[in-house]
Parts: structure tokens; sequence; C-alpha cells
């Protein structure tokens, strides 16, 4: 079992960043790490969200006690207060193993009080996930954001990529490309390879 900087992940999840798998929140937590690696000093001001703590906002996180705590968790790289928050959401509407069927991504700009949600399957129930989601992260900055843009975003083209685009999307959006001509389904795909080798090669130095 391998802990890196907070994210567990097994072998057996690690296996599934081999196509035609599904990723599940072990994998994006895992990935978002490594995403934060490679943005180096750029990250200092990003906080990737967990997809437990993402769970926990959309489905526990009641008053604004409980919102203003989870604001104050939710720290930059750097340790202190993010920029920018980015998020997987899940279609997931209760706390059970395996309750999800797809991943899209939340950008959220604090200062502005914006947000933009890129889904590569255009889910309309992952739309509705995400505005509440944004409603739900404004609230923890003390803030009221409007609905967020629905962006445009490259699409899959199978079953199996949802967390995958979430993961390439999020790099390319805090990379500062916002036409995300990068994110395509080879680009996704030689993604998936370098994170099942580098979390291959990690899982065997544990």
């Amino acid at each position: 079992m391998l802990n890196y900087r907070d994210a567990v992940l097994e072998p057996a999840d690690a296996a599934l960043y081999d196509a035609p798998n599904w990723l599940n929140d072990r994998c994006i937590h895992f990935g978002f790490k490594l995403l934060e690696d490679d943005l180096g000093d750029s990250a200092a001001s990003v906080a990737l969200v967990d997809p437990a703590v993402y769970s926990f906002m959309m489905l526990q996180c009641d008053d604004d006690d409980e919102f203003a705590d989870l604001g104050r968790g939710l720290a930059a790289r750097g340790g202190g207060p993010p920029a920018v928050v980015a998020t997987a959401v899940s279609d997931a509407d209760a706390l059970v193993v395996g309750g999800s069927s797809h991943w899209s991504l939340l950008v959220y700009w604090v200062a502005e009080d914006r947000a933009a949600h890129y889904d590569s399957l255009g889910h309309p129930k992952n739309a509705r996930a995400a505005e509440a989601a944004a409603a739900k992260l404004a609230r923890c900055f003390g803030r009221r954001a409007a609905p967020p843009d629905h962006a445009r975003t490259p699409r899959q083209t199978n079953g199996h990529d949802c967390g995958a685009f979430a993961l390439a999307v999020a790099g390319a959006v805090l990379r500062g490309d916002a036409q995300l001509e990068a994110v395509t389904a080879d680009a996704v795909a030689d993604l998936r390879r370098d994170l099942r080798a580098r979390a291959a090669a990690m899982l065997d130095a544990a």
C-alpha cells in the first residue's frame, strides 16, 4: 500500500489506470497529488479537493460553522488560503462505495467568486451537482457564487475515461490553457499510462 501525501493507493487501485477501467476516488485523489507535483510553484495557491472531502461537503455539510471549518481546511499546497479550488464532481447522491458512475470537474476562482464546470459527457446530473458544489464552495469562503459556467469541454468517446478527462482538464485549466486544445483522446491515454507507471514505481518503492 502507498500513502503519498495523504493519498492512499493499493495495487488494485493503480491497476485501474489501465484502460478500459473506470477511475475510483483513490485514483482521482492520487492523480491530483501528482498534478500538484507537476504544477510546481504554480500549485502554491491551488487547492485540489480529495473526493472524500467533496462527498462530505455535498452530503454532510449543513450549517455555516461546518462550511467555515471546511473552508479553513481547504488550504492551498503553499499553506495559505487558495486562489483556485478544483474538485472532481460526482453524480453520487449517497455515501456508498461505488455510488457514482461519472466524473466531471469544477474549478472555483475564490477572489473572483466565479466557477466553471467541465464535463466530457455533458451529463445532466453532474451539471446539477456542479451547481450545488459551486454554491457550497462559495459558502466555505463566505461568498455567494453565481451558477457555474458550463464550459465547452473536449469529449470522451467511450464510457470509461471520464475520470482521466477530469484530471487532464484540471491540468490544462490550472496551467492556463483556456482552450483546452491539448486535451485529446491520445493525450488522455498518455496520461493514464503515465499515472500507471508512476503509481507502480512508487508502490514498488514503498
